[in-house]
């Protein structure tokens, strides 16, 4: 009853704020059917997530149950193996295995009963359910008072020392990051799972962090390099990327060495795979989610290789080239993959109007003049972008030229032109 009437009361002085804002005579009329309706629905809205929650822990107790049965039959079965041998029966009957558990000296692929269950992966869908409905609430923008308890219910769950309830708070946290909400207060609370003792949840603290920090912040690349020499190659794979964004792309120095070591145990996991696979994996992992923009020398002949190989370097064009500041070396391949034409050209020639430094600006500029020449394109938008960046006046006379050749189309030639008197504006630069 008593919050049937602060509701009336918070929506009849809302009513007269808007009211007010409305002019003189506006009238805001409230429905108390709608009001009650509301409170139903509030009211199965907890109920779904303590249903949710239910549910997540019983997927987590039947997961532990099965992993416990497992590690006792691995026990006994390596207590079997150190026993010394006697013969016969006199070694005794071996002891049951535990109920569920395959039995001993049986193919867990040819038994009838279920593979066993992975309690990582289940611990992390247990997790995912439950941080869905937190996220939802958070990221709406209809109720604040919904968004201020679900960010709550993700303080208490990081809290709580479940690791079920801090994972799911982690994951609910890393989708939050667009959410305006007091982060600094929640830094130390994903910040303290950097010591837990699950690789999981160290993992999950990672994507956590950069969510914590009101954009960019000097302060993530310190906090994530802590966790550079994590004994887990999952905690490292997953720490490339965040340190990555962290240093803005810049992977020398600390922040080179973590990607490097990330790149290496995706190369160790796949030793004995092909050569495409182990390509396909490393951009798979890394690609599409690390920064690479500046690059020690070992981390760019490892892309440059790639880049190189006929079966990846579509993907490796793709992922890696486009933000990559251009080195000779990197000039060099581009140029050369540009020059033999076919499907991956215009990729080559794409990634060469991006981060060009002024020491290569010259030959790529030429090189772009060349394209223009070469005739119509549907890439002459971005080649002319790439001019207007770092062409000089040694390339004006070849683009006067082609904006005065009537063989081109009337569009074209005007988007030249705008582009020789956007590099004629810009501040005169040494001649070559």
């Amino acid at each position: 009853m008593a919050v049937a009437k602060n509701r009336s009361l918070l929506v009849g002085a809302v009513s007269g704020i808007l009211g007010a804002a409305m002019g003189a005579g506006a009238v805001l009329l409230v429905d108390p059917a709608r009001l009650e309706a509301d409170r139903v629905g509030e009211d199965a809205d907890l109920r779904e997530a303590g249903k949710a929650v239910a549910e997540a822990r019983a997927e987590r107790d039947r997961a532990l149950a099965t992993a416990e049965a497992l590690r006792r039959e691995n026990s006994t079965l390596r207590e079997r193996k150190d026993r010394p041998r006697t013969g016969g029966a006199a070694g005794g009957a071996a002891p049951p295995a535990p109920a569920g558990a395959p039995a001993p000296g049986s193919s867990p692929a040819s038994g009838s009963g279920p593979p066993p269950v992975d309690p990582g992966l289940d611990l992390q869908r247990s997790a995912g359910v439950l941080s869905r409905k937190w996220v939802a609430d958070a990221v709406q923008i209809r109720d604040e008072a919904k968004r201020s308890e679900a960010i709550a219910a993700v303080r208490t769950a990081l809290s709580s020392g479940d690791p079920l309830q801090v994972l799911a708070g982690l994951f609910a946290v890393s989708s939050m990051g667009q959410v305006p909400y007091d982060k600094a207060s929640m830094r130390p609370l994903v910040l303290a799972q950097f010591e837990a003792a699950d690789p999981l949840l160290r993992k999950a603290a990672v994507n956590g962090i950069l969510a914590t920090s009101q954009g960019p912040d000097p302060a993530n690349l310190d906090l994530l390099l802590r966790l550079k020499d994590d004994p887990s190659p999952l905690v490292r794979k997953e720490l490339a990327p965040a340190v990555s964004w962290a240093a803005r792309g810049d992977l020398t120095g600390e922040a080179g060495a973590v990607v490097l070591r990330a790149i290496q145990d995706i190369e160790a996991e796949a030793g004995g795979a092909p050569r495409k696979g182990r390509g396909a994996e490393f951009i798979q992992q890394l690609g599409g989610r690390t920064y690479f923009r500046r690059m020690s020398p070992e981390i760019e002949e490892k892309v440059l290789a790639l880049a190189r190989d006929p079966e990846t370097q579509q993907s490796a064009l793709h992922f890696f080239f486009q933000n990559m500041e251009k080195t000779p070396k990197v000039v060099d391949l581009l140029l050369e993959i540009a020059d033999a034409g076919g499907g991956n050209s215009t990729s080559a020639i794409r990634a060469l109007t991006y981060e060009v430094p002024a020491d290569q600006a010259p030959r790529v500029a030429a090189f772009l003049v060349k394209v223009l020449e070469s005739g119509p394109s549907h890439e002459i938008k971005q080649v002319l972008y790439g001019l207007r960046n770092f062409g000089t006046e040694a390339e004006l006379p070849a683009m006067e030229r082609l904006a005065a050749n009537e063989l081109l189309d009337a569009g074209s030639r005007r988007m030249i032109t705008d582009a020789v008197e956007s590099i004629r504006r810009r501040p005169a630069q040494p001649r070559r």
